[in-house]
C-alpha cells in the first residue's frame, strides 16, 4: 500500500487517467473528487473511507488531522500511481526533458 499525505486542492492521479482529489478536510469528515474516463467503474463500497476504481484499485482515507488526510492507495503493482504535481514533471522527464 502507498500511503500520501495530502491537502486540500491536492490529489494523486492513477494510471496517468485516474485523478484523486481531496476538496476539504473538516472534523469528522473528508471530501474527496474521483474523475475517471467513463469505462472505469468508481465504486463507493458500504464501507465510508473506502473506493474502488476499475475493481483492482482501493484508496481509503487512513487518517485525518487538521487541513491534511492521510491516504493508502492499493492497486497492482504495473499501475503507477503519483502525487498530482508530480506528473508534469515525470511526463517531462519521459520525453527526455529536464
Amino acid at each position: 500500500m502507498l500511503i500520501l499525505t495530502r491537502k486540500p486542492d491536492q490529489g494523486i492521479v492513477i494510471a496517468g487517467t485516474i485523478c484523486v482529489r481531496v476538496l476539504a478536510v473538516d472534523p469528522g469528515r473528508v471530501r474527496l473528487s474521483v474523475v475517471a474516463p467513463d469505462e472505469v467503474s468508481v465504486v463507493h463500497p458500504s464501507v465510508e473511507q473506502e473506493i474502488v476504481i476499475a475493481g483492482t484499485i482501493t484508496v481509503r482515507i487512513l487518517d485525518a488531522r487538521r487541513d491534511r488526510v492521510k491516504i493508502g492507495v492499493e492497486a497492482p503493482g504495473d499501475v503507477p500511481v503519483l502525487r498530482q504535481e508530480l506528473l508534469g514533471r515525470a511526463s517531462k522527464n519521459a520525453n527526455g526533458r529536464r
